[in-house]
């Protein structure tokens, strides 16, 4: 029985990436990450990034984008297009949008329209958690399920246990 593949999420390697990010892709395919996730290009171009991940055997597992809406739509699906990514994440909301129940339906309305752009070139598109979604609570629900019961189904949850457990 072979083991199965594993990807890193490169954000727990943001600092050796920012001195050097092809060492970084370099020594996970040497020894034996399958893939990654992507957080950031760290000012290395797209086709550039793409070359290097087939080179060390590596594929990219999701990304970890700012939400593909308004004046960034375009940038960000260009972007992920180009490196192949069929799997988007929004990795972050600010805490302060979670404060009131308008300001959580708008949260859902946006990562609703950035899913739909999502789609439309072929990515899936889902929501990483922090702990202010669980702490956060309105007449005893946390942030995070009211958020969950107004998304569109088709964005999917990247649930992060560790701010699960803190929130």
């Amino acid at each position: 029985m072979s083991a199965a593949p594993i990807a890193v999420q490169l954000y727990s390697l943001r600092e050796a990436a920012a001195r050097d990010f092809a060492a970084v892709i370099e020594r996970l395919g040497r020894i034996g990450y399958a893939g990654v996730e992507l957080a950031g290009l760290h000012g290395m171009p797209p086709a550039e990034l793409r070359r290097r991940l087939a080179d060390a055997g590596l594929e990219i597992a999701a990304a970890h984008v700012q939400a593909p809406i308004g004046d960034e739509r375009e940038r960000v699906l260009d972007e992920q297009e180009a490196l192949g990514t069929k799997t988007l994440v929004v990795p972050f909301v600010p805490p302060d949008r979670f404060k009131t129940l308008d300001s959580i339906r708008a949260v859902a309305a946006e990562l609703d329209d950035a899913g739909r752009n999502a789609r439309a070139r072929g990515m899936a598109l889902g929501y990483h958690n922090h702990w202010w979604e669980f702490e956060i609570t309105h007449d005893g629900r946390s942030a995070h399920e009211l958020l969950l019961a107004q998304l569109d189904p088709a964005i999917f949850v990247e649930l992060d246990t560790y701010w699960t457990r803190v929130g």
